[in-house]
């Protein structure tokens, strides 16, 4: 159960915010315009560019599961604009959160996904029980490590790719980022 003490956070004209039902066609439209940028890392990305995708049948799973505090699923807004995505999960130890993000192609390259992320680390670290932020990518996904490295979290290393998470681009080789709560002194120092 993830227990963060807050759903949204922002700064300046960025902001995160767990996906709603009303999102749904939002969502689609980024994804499937983003599909190709997306489609190498993301193995999730074809339920969503499907012809015949419902996306409110899709988003569905990902809002309950917030409202049941499993998994946190939302996005990342630019002056109110769907940019991209941020969760946060509960997958990596007792102690630690896993937190995920991708941008839209033409958002990429000017520090959105760095923000953004410090945003969800803040966030994160407002469960009295998460010591630990863990961010986890393709060991080939090169552009995604330099968000962890920009905040200041420390190299793990790699190992093999938790099963099902693999994607078409992917080297089958998974990088790990580490964050200790005591590293960690907020959005405002990092972004």
């Amino acid at each position: 159960m993830i227990r963060i003490a807050a759903a949204t956070a922002a700064a300046g004209p960025l902001a995160i915010r767990p996906w709603t039902r009303d999102d749904a066609e939002a969502v689609r439209a980024l994804v499937v315009a983003s599909a190709d940028h997306l489609a190498p890392w993301m193995p999730w990305v074809g339920d969503w560019t499907a012809p015949d995708c419902d996306p409110r049948a899709v988003i569905e799973p990902l809002v309950a599961e917030w409202e049941r505090r499993e998994r946190y699923h939302g996005g990342i807004y630019l002056d109110g604009a769907l940019i991209g995505s941020v969760g946060i999960v509960d997958r990596v130890g007792p102690d630690a959160l896993e937190v995920g993000y991708w941008l839209a192609p033409d958002a990429t390259g000017r520090g959105h996904a760095t923000a953004a992320t410090a945003l969800a680390v803040d966030l994160a670290f407002t469960d009295p029980d998460v010591e630990r932020v863990v961010i986890l990518h393709d060991e080939a996904n090169v552009r995604s490590g330099g968000v962890p490295r920009r905040l200041g979290f420390a190299d793990r290393g790699t190992g093999p790719e938790r099963a099902g998470l693999g994607a078409p681009g992917g080297s089958g080789v998974e990088r790990a980022w580490e964050l200790a709560r005591a590293d960690w002194s907020g959005y405002a120092s990092r972004a």
